[in-house]
């Protein structure tokens, strides 16, 4: 058996897989050629190796790395022997002509692998993740399942690509139990040796852990190293202002180089980034969120809806409802989904120029679906609905539930009909304290004319509340003020007395 490998030859290895730096593999190209010209057999192995994977930046060759294997093989390299077999080309020819079999060839590296030649145990753990040894194993031996076992051994010689196999394996549970603090030594280990993986993981480690100036250290150096999710990190830190100063400019650029490489993620951001209103850029913002659309982001279905619906050159009530539709789906569950409700109950109102005539019962559906998921505009807008009974049948006990569920989350807009039923007692218990303090909400904050008439009525009558013509007769003139004319006809039933008083006089 030749010697596994020279001092010339382990250099030119741990140029190409003890790290990941390209421009050392012309380097250690050099070193395995001119170790293989002086008779390193296991060089020849390396360098069909390169020819076999792309490994050294070398690109795909299988002829050279054939005549590799076989000069090694040849020579007496049982990692000739392996990697001819791995690669497909350990045909008649090369079995007849190389020093040692198969099997024998397998058991030697395993051997070295124990003693720990770092590249014995990749060879092998390779040979068992991607099933190509199983045929020729001893029978009594119980080898499946343990490429992670190779992995960890090679892992820990140096190799850095098994550090990255080794690493999977943990976050994955794949060949070992799953394990995240394993994961992460080995993730840790990776990116020491500059691996793009390795920094990745570091990096989304110590965004966990809020780190984000070293987040950011890792996430740069991923991308340098020519890993493609780690510009959309970086544009999210950038977008957030983590780590580094905010810049939606370079967010932007970040996103655009993750978007490059089909990261549908990017996509998405790059709307949300142009719709922002420091950042504004609506043509952009539409043709992120139209390719994110494609791409089978189907968040960003309302984005899209909301520029259908606006005025401009991309109004589109058909492609709108469509929108709208399936993002409102029972297969969804965005946060946002039950503005989508709001959006289509409104459409099928009529309410928006361009739509047919109403169809009433699919924006209740909307309605209730939204009222459902707790959006407050869609329960004031069914709670009005009911109230008024115009359009649907008059519920006053659901559109009581509705208006007073609104009120207590503070979304209630218009308190007048909520008003209007504690004062009757429809669909409650009649309360005219509360329908006074409703009533006087709706005056002061939008000088709502018949919310100063109902005051005036029930300061007139007195019925729950005391009554107080003087209060009574302010709020009419308030009404009147605002152009209320039943309130105009109640002040003339009004005089002073001798002291100055109000009185009725009819």
């Amino acid at each position: 058996m030749a010697e596994l490998m020279s001092e010339l030859c382990e250099k030119g290895v741990d140029l190409i897989w003890k790290q990941c730096n390209e421009a050392l593999f012309p380097q250690g190209l050099e070193y395995l050629e001119e170790a293989a010209k002086k008779g390193d057999a296991e060089a020849l192995f390396f360098l069909g190796h390169c020819c076999s994977w792309g490994d050294g930046s070398v690109g795909f060759n299988d002829k050279k790395a054939y005549e590799y294997y076989l000069a090694g093989a040849q020579a007496g390299s049982v990692r000739c022997v392996l990697g001819a077999m791995r690669a497909g080309q350990y045909d008649d020819r090369m079995q007849r002509l190389s020093r040692y079999s198969l099997s024998e060839s397998f058991e030697l590296i395993a051997e070295a692998a124990e003693r720990g030649d770092a590249f014995s145990a990749y060879q092998i753990a390779e040979a068992f993740f991607y099933e190509d040894v199983y045929e020729i194993l001893p029978k009594s031996e119980s080898w499946a399942g343990r490429c992670f076992y190779w992995y960890e051994k090679a892992g820990e010689g140096g190799i850095v690509k098994a550090m990255r196999r080794a690493g999977i394996c943990c976050f994955s549970g794949t060949y070992t139990a799953k394990n995240e603090e394993s994961g992460l030594y080995w993730a840790e280990k990776a990116a020491a040796s500059g691996d793009a993986w390795g920094l990745l993981q570091m990096g989304l480690h110590t965004v966990e852990c809020q780190d984000f100036e070293a987040a950011f250290a890792y996430f740069y150096a991923a991308a340098c190293q020519g890993d493609e999710t780690a510009p959309f990190y970086l544009g999210e830190l950038y977008m957030n202002g983590l780590g580094i100063e905010r810049d939606l400019s370079q967010a932007a650029s970040c996103f655009e180089e993750a978007a490059r490489h089909e990261n549908r993620e990017a996509l998405l951001r790059l709307g949300q980034l142009y719709s922002e209103e420091s950042f504004q850029d609506e043509e952009k913002a539409y043709y992120w969120y139209s390719r994110a659309y494609a791409c089978g982001k189907r968040e960003a279905g309302l984005a899209l809806a909301r520029f259908c619906l606006a005025p401009g050159e991309n109004r589109d009530l058909k492609k709108a409802e469509k929108f709208l539709t399936e993002y409102v789906s029972e297969d969804n569950h965005w946060d946002d989904q039950n503005e989508a409700c709001l959006l289509l109950g409104q459409m099928y109102e009529g309410k928006m120029e361009g739509m047919p005539e109403a169809d009433w019962d699919k924006a209740v559906e909307c309605y209730e679906r939204g009222a459902a998921l707790g959006n407050e505009a869609c329960k004031e807008r069914l709670g009005y609905l009911y109230f008024e009974g115009e359009e649907v049948l008059q519920d006053y006990n659901r559109a009581f539930l509705l208006l007073e569920e609104c009120r207590e989350k503070g979304g209630l807009k218009d308190s007048l009909p909520l008003a209007f039923l504690y004062q009757n007692g429809y669909g409650c218990e009649k309360n005219e304290e509360k329908a006074a303090e409703l009533y006087l909400e709706a005056a002061e904050k939008e000088k709502n004319k018949d919310a100063y008439y109902e005051l005036g009525r029930l300061y007139e009558k007195g019925e729950q509340i005391p009554q107080d013509l003087e209060q009574a007769v302010d709020y009419y003139r308030q009404a009147a003020l605002y152009g209320h004319d039943g309130a105009r006809r109640c002040l003339s039933h009004f005089k002073r007395n001798f002291f100055g008083k109000w009185k009725k006089v009819r």
